[in-house]
């Protein structure tokens, strides 16, 4: 989706987007390396 695409949406869908692309990101997320001073803290 570009972005001119993306702000001619309603508010409702902007947010179902964001939270479809928070799903994937948490989905994905043990893919993502993690610092070593983030695992001791």
């Amino acid at each position: 989706m570009r972005p001119d695409e993306i702000t001619k949406l309603e508010l409702s869908e902007k947010l179902r987007l964001v939270e479809d692309i928070w799903d994937s990101i948490a989905a994905s997320n043990s893919e993502l390396p993690m610092p070593e001073w983030q695992k001791t803290n």
